[in-house]
């Protein structure tokens, strides 16, 4: 069978004529899982990239921590600022599984190769720092090939119709093509893209 080993892209571009982007991805690995996810600070500029950039400091060290108390301690964290929108994604390669949640409006979903229907993060409406609501943990098991997308609400939610899973394309230009054809105006864009493979 053997362990996944997971490839990540992230493309991201702050609304136009803003200086600093409040979207921030996490990537957070350890030996025996992936910790990734974005952070979307409330609003835009200095104040949205400062709560963003205290969440995923936090994620980043806290990585082993479950995921609804990484969204507990983040909330506690961010209770002086803007506050975000949160989701997480623990990959573990070893047993091909992806536990996922989030609260916000951070969308997450997993594109299987094997043609069938992308399943989403179920994300509970709040917002981490101002008002968390009870986080809906659940689990996907993960094949070869499959790919991970979680992106911020200034890409398109249509985005995830054009997820491709087609394995000769490396992730950082799947990202990259996402963001370009998705991206609003109006905001702040993060899009972070994970292809889980079989090690050989």
């Amino acid at each position: 069978a053997g362990s996944l080993s997971v490839r990540v892209g992230v493309a991201s571009r702050a609304l136009a004529g803003g200086p600093v982007s409040g979207d921030r991805a996490v990537i957070a690995r350890t030996s025996g899982a992936v910790l990734l996810g974005a952070v979307d600070g409330l609003g835009h500029g200095a104040p949205a990239a400062d709560a963003a950039a205290r969440a995923v400091a936090l994620l980043e060290d806290q990585m082993e921590q479950p995921i609804d108390k990484l969204l507990e301690l983040c909330h506690e964290a961010l209770r002086h600022t803007r506050g975000a929108a949160i989701t997480l994604a623990r990959v573990e390669p070893e047993a091909a599984r992806l536990t996922w949640g989030g609260v916000g409006n951070v969308a997450a979903v997993v594109v299987s190769q094997h043609g069938v229907r992308p399943t989403h993060a179920l994300v509970a409406p709040g917002v981490v720092g101002f008002r968390l609501p009870a986080t809906l943990v659940t689990s996907v098991e993960l094949g070869s090939g499959d790919l991970i997308a979680i992106a911020t609400d200034g890409l398109e939610p249509r985005f995830v119709d054009e997820v491709s899973t087609a394995g000769g394309v490396p992730v950082q230009e799947v990202a990259d093509g996402l963001l370009e054809r998705f991206a609003k105006l109006g905001d702040d864009a993060l899009i972070l893209v994970a292809r889980c493979e079989r090690a050989t």
